[in-house]
């Protein structure tokens, strides 16, 4: 029913026990596709040796761009050219998913209530003990094309699962100048190539966000820097869906103090 699409770059301390959280799952996914970003550790001969511990009903593909891209945009790029299922879920190749992420999300995606779920997300830094915890009572609530105005209220990209067609309207952007927001990019895309989606957002802590003290994310100035790259075209995409984008200098602003407060 539904598929995995990992991007790998140089990731054989973290690759297996994110793909263990991800076949774990108390249901599993119809495939997996990890694509490698030519990585220059072990990675793909761990994941040759992986692949003969997959379930045989699941199936595992591994695929590799033809050169460094510098991003995690080529290779998901790369991995939704596989057959897919009806859905599709992104996870990073260092993040971890609660046993339950991937039954929570179908639960509202196969009922017709959305076009997408984005879940909440817990950072760690070295280990991560909430894949097995008793989770607590959902909330659930509805993200508009106005959510996306100053931010990216999805904080991760392991934390999605939408319909797969919907990636046949936006994928995700290459450049080195976008790395780091080109998921930003593709859902506000998604929602000016298509005003009628619905994206919920289940607010419980359904993903592992692993966090490294050099990585892009961990500074909020460097963020800001990426996401003022990205205005024009994100103006222009919410201007599609009747939203007016205020000076970049003053949403940035903004988007710092929000996370100092």
């Amino acid at each position: 029913m539904y598929s995995v699409v990992i991007p790998v770059f140089n990731g054989e301390d973290y690759i297996v026990e994110t793909l263990n959280s991800i076949l774990n799952q108390s249901v599993l996914p119809r495939s997996v596709a990890v694509v490698d970003d030519c990585s220059t550790d072990g990675t793909v001969e761990l994941l040759t040796e992986y692949r003969k511990t997959v379930p045989p009903d699941v199936t595992f593909n591994i695929g590799c761009t033809p050169q460094g891209s510098g991003s995690a945009a080529a290779p998901r790029n790369i991995g939704i050219e596989y057959p897919l299922g009806e859905y599709v879920a992104f996870c990073d190749a260092d993040d971890i998913w609660h046993q339950q992420k991937a039954e929570k999300q179908l639960e509202l995606l196969s009922a017709g209530e959305c076009d997408a779920v984005f879940t909440s997300v817990e950072k760690f830094f070295d280990k991560w003990g909430g894949e097995r915890a008793e989770l607590p009572e959902q909330v659930i609530r509805t993200l508009s094309v106005s959510d996306f105005r100053f931010d990216n209220p999805v904080k991760s990209c392991s934390s999605i699962m939408l319909r797969s067609d919907l990636l046949k309207l936006v994928t995700f952007p290459l450049g080195v100048e976008y790395r780091g927001v080109e998921d930003y990019y593709c859902w506000v895309g998604l929602y000016a190539s298509k005003n009628d989606l619905r994206f919920l957002k289940l607010e419980l802590p359904l993903v592992g966000y692993r966090q490294h003290p050099a990585s892009v994310s961990s500074s909020k100035l460097a963020m800001s820097a990426l996401r003022m790259r990205t205005y024009h075209y994100k103006k222009s995409m919410l201007k599609k869906a009747g939203m007016r984008m205020p000076n970049k200098y003053l949403a940035e602003i903004r988007y710092l103090m929000k996370q100092v407060l």
